[in-house]
């Protein structure tokens, strides 16, 4: 004769399915998951949209690198149009001061000679005046 089984015996069977289905509803998405998900996810018309104005951003980024490069290099031209007359001042001023100083070396190097040559004189002329061996 087939076992007989009581409701208990059935129960702690369908225990451990009922859990798995418990856990499975509770984990799984529903309609309004769905639904929810399906709002709140781009569609091609968005993605295409935002392309479009990505590539007008992008092309509006490369007119204002090329007009601020354009602005930069006409303020360098004009700051270097207005301090190149310095720096060639600076540059005579400094050829200058090289020409001068090598006259100064000059003559220090003469008054250094005349030094030497005067107190020799004056060696052989004490008191002004030729002693005579």
């Amino acid at each position: 004769m087939p076992k007989q089984f009581n409701v208990s015996d059935l129960e702690k069977l369908l225990k451990p399915i009922k859990d798995d289905l418990a856990t499975l509803r509770k984990n799984s998405a529903t309609k309004d998951d769905l639904a929810a998900l399906k709002k709140n996810t781009a569609t091609k018309v968005d993605l295409a949209t935002l392309n479009a104005h990505n590539i007008r951003i992008e092309d509006n980024l490369d007119k204002l690198k090329s007009t601020v490069e354009t602005k930069m290099t006409q303020l360098n031209s004009t700051f270097v149009e207005k301090l190149d007359p310095f720096l060639k001042r600076v540059q005579i001023a400094e050829d200058e001061n090289v020409i001068l100083q090598a006259k100064e070396d000059g003559r220090q190097e003469i008054s250094e000679k005349l030094d030497a040559r005067i107190k020799k004189l004056e060696d052989i002329h004490p008191n002004s005046r030729h002693q005579t061996p």
